[in-house]
């Protein structure tokens, strides 16, 4: 159930995932090959209803996976401007550090994508 609910949240099927969740689909189950989770996948695609959705139904906003990255990382490093913005306004902690050591706002630095560097450094206040 849990990977045909992470496949939902990819495919970005709003409706399946609900069902899914309603029958005992983990929010924050991770895929078993990649270990991402379906918050990550859509900080990738910049789906901030999905992002919303799956926050509201008990997503971690600060569940790392792989390289130790959050969504929040994931949005900065696809310049997923409204993802981020919605993660940043259900407590995605912009201070975390990936297994690099670095935070979204170093990405954000790193890449000069300079809005969502003033989102972060915004909520970061």
């Amino acid at each position: 159930m849990n990977a045909e609910f992470l496949d939902a949240a990819e495919e970005k099927d709003l409706l399946r995932a609900g069902k899914l969740l309603e029958k005992g689909a983990n929010p924050n189950a991770r895929d078993w090959l990649s270990h991402e989770t379906a918050l990550k996948y859509a900080a990738w695609q910049n789906n901030s209803e999905m992002v919303r959705f799956l926050l509201e139904n008990k997503a971690n906003p600060n569940y790392s996976g792989s390289e130790g990255n959050t969504p929040l990382h994931d949005a900065v490093l696809f310049n997923s401007m409204d993802a981020a913005r919605v993660l940043l306004e259900n407590k995605a902690n912009p201070r975390l550090k990936n297994e690099d050591g670095h935070t979204p706002a170093d990405l954000a630095r790193q890449r000069n994508y300079k809005e969502i560097l003033k989102l972060i450094e915004h909520h970061s206040k």
